[in-house]
Order: C-alpha cells, then sequence, then structure tokens
C-alpha cells in the first residue's frame, strides 16, 4: 500500500500507535501539542513542531518577510489551542545554495518581529542546504497552568460548539494570490468595495494572527471542555475533536460566519462561499466546545478580548458522526478539508 492510499489521518494514527508515551511524558500525539512536566509545580510544559515546504504549503513568489510572519505564526496557533503562553522558538531551514542573502534577511526578520511581538525568544534550530524546495522546521515550546491545558478529547454531548472570527477568507485570498489576476484587469467590479475585499482576503491568508488572548480566557475561565486551531478547514478539525473525544456533532450552515468581504471575492473567482468556510482551511480561529449554561459568560469574556464569536451548533452522543444542516434539513455537503497524501 502507498502512502496516497493510507491517507495523512490514517498515516498519523500508525505512527501514534507506535510511539509509546513515556512515564516522563503528560500527553503524546494526537493533539495541538505535546504536553510534558516542568520543573515548577504549578505549570506544565507545551511543545509543537511544523514543517512547511515551498510549493506545498506556500508558493514561490511568496514574500520573504510575511513568509518569516507566517511560519512562526502558525505554529504559535497551537498554543493558543491549548490555551498557553508561547516562551520559546527554534528555527530550522534548508535553502538552495543560490537563494539571495537578502531573501533570507528578509525571511528571519518577519520571524523576529513576530516572535517580539508575542514575546517569544528564538534560541536556536539549524540551517542545511536543500537540492531544490524551501523548508522551514519550526519548534516552539510553551507552558500552560498544571493539568488545565485544552484538549481535543474533553468534549462533551450537549456542548455548544463555538469559534472566533470568520471563516473562508485566507482560502478565497490563496485563490485570488494563484489567479494571477489583479484588480484592473476586472473591469466589472473595481469599486473600492471590491479592492477591500482583496485587501481583506489575502492579508488573512498572508499575516495570519493567532488567538493566544483568546485561548488563554477560555482556559482560564475553567469552562472550556474542547479546543482545537482551525489550520485544515473546519470539517476536518471538527472530526479531530470527535474522534478524540468520542462524541458526535450537528453543524447548522447557516450560522457558519462568512464575511461579506469573502462572499464578494468568492463570486468573482468562482468559488463557493460555504465551501471556502468548511474546508478551505488556514483559518487559524479557534473552535472551542463549553457547556450552554457558559454561553453568555464566554461571550462577555471574549468579545470583551475584541473577539468575534459565533455559536454554530452543538456536540451530541452519535459517536465520530457529524451531521451539517442547513435550512433546518440535513445537507450532504461530503466536506472534508485539507488532508496531505491525498490526490484528487
Amino acid at each position: 500500500m502507498k502512502i496516497s492510499q493510507l491517507g495523512e489521518l490514517e498515516f498519523i494514527t500508525r505512527i501514534r500507535h507506535q510511539c509509546s508515551v513515556s512515564a516522563a511524558s503528560v500527553l503524546g500525539i494526537g493533539d495541538d501539542c505535546a504536553i510534558f512536566p516542568c520543573q515548577t509545580e504549578h505549570e506544565d510544559g507545551l511543545i509543537t513542531t511544523d514543517l512547511l515546504i515551498e510549493s506545498v504549503h506556500f508558493s514561490t513568489g511568496t514574500g520573504m518577510w510575511e513568509l518569516g510572519h507566517k511560519a512562526l505564526e502558525v505554529n504559535i496557533s497551537d498554543i493558543a489551542a491549548m490555551g498557553g503562553t508561547p516562551l520559546y522558538a527554534t528555527i530550522s531551514v534548508a535553502v538552495h545554495a543560490d537563494i539571495p542573502v537578502i531573501d533570507m534577511q528578509a525571511f528571519y526578520r518577519g520571524l523576529i518581529d513576530t516572535a517580539h511581538r508575542h514575546e517569544i525568544t528564538i534560541v536556536g534550530g539549524d540551517t542545511s542546504q536543500s537540492p531544490g524546495p524551501l523548508f522551514i522546521s519550526i519548534t516552539i515550546l510553551g507552558r500552560v497552568e498544571k493539568g488545565r491545558a485544552l484538549l481535543r478529547s474533553g468534549a462533551q454531548a450537549g456542548d455548544l460548539i463555538g469559534l472566533t472570527g470568520t471563516l473562508g477568507d485566507s482560502f478565497v485570498g490563496h485563490k485570488w494570490l494563484l489567479s494571477g489576476l489583479k484588480d484592473q484587469d476586472l473591469t466589472s467590479d473595481s469599486s473600492p468595495e471590491f479592492l477591500e475585499a482583496i485587501k481583506f482576503c489575502t492579508e488573512r491568508h498572508c499575516y495570519p494572527r493567532a488567538r493566544v488572548k483568546a485561548g488563554r480566557a477560555l482556559q482560564s475561565s475553567g469552562k472550556c471542555h474542547a479546543c482545537i486551531d482551525l489550520s485544515d478547514g473546519l470539517a476536518t478539525d471538527l472530526r479531530h475533536i470527535v474522534c478524540e473525544s468520542n462524541v458526535g456533532a450537528e453543524i447548522d450552515l447557516d450560522l457558519i460566519p462568512i464575511d461579506i468581504r469573502t462572499e464578494r471575492l468568492a463570486r468573482v473567482l468562482a468559488l463557493d462561499p460555504m465551501l471556502a468556510a468548511t474546508t478551505g482551511g488556514e483559518d487559524y480561529e479557534l473552535l472551542f466546545m463549553i457547556p450552554p449554561e457558559a454561553k453568555k459568560e464566554m461571550m462577555k469574556l471574549l468579545s470583551g478580548l475584541g473577539e468575534t464569536i459565533t455559536f454554530i451548533g452543538r456536540i451530541t452522543s452519535d459517536k465520530e458522526n457529524i451531521a451539517f444542516h442547513k435550512s433546518g434539513q440535513p445537507f450532504d455537503f461530503n466536506l472534508s478539508g485539507y488532508e496531505h497524501f491525498s490526490r484528487p
């Protein structure tokens, strides 16, 4: 069997079964971060790592400062999903020998600027020569109150499913960048509203923002049962929750928050905004589960941080089944988000 036949999720499952978790660790493979014990009795350590490859995770024409920013920010998002605080990072890169030095300097400026904004210290890494594409591997260490990290495995039947922000913006912005179009190419719609749609969606793709403050607020409330950041798309990332928690979910598609600017640009690109919102990925918003009685408290808490909160469904006892509804009726979207190794 080839790995393309197995698929990314099953591949990870098999690795997980091979990797035994030692008594020294708290949580191994299966969540946004691994958890390990710290010297202090009041904290647990968090560790996460991401690999980014040119032409797989980012295009050749991506600005190098933007690439440095995004590479670190999306890793920080994993710490945010656990309700933790990021502390330290290591950066490893493999580059072609002919890459201009000025490009790599811009890349590291993006990393360093983003690290400063999150008060992260870059403490090391590695460099190597690549025979072709640029490879980036980032590891981040963080901390969280002992025994109180937000996990994927804590969702309970009856919980409300909430999320921060809007969905689909990054996916539509990415498609616009790949289209090669420019606003002046589209004589049918060159209004200020259309230009703002382009700016909004492309910035959401190129400059994601990890919801660290929101994650900390959810964690400190003690009311959040489960959480994940939306990197591979709502459909895929929600499946991680229901599988790890051994529950099901019902989603009302009419409640999915889609920005009007994203809808406007999606129409120009002949994209379905709902598909972009549910399967597009790279939103880096937080998807979380809370008991119904905590709804008002969470909305007040998170809105106080400037976050827009939407509740889009509930957790059910129908194990590992996700039901989508639209206009009150079952809706078979055959939804799936991004998955490595899959073929069209």
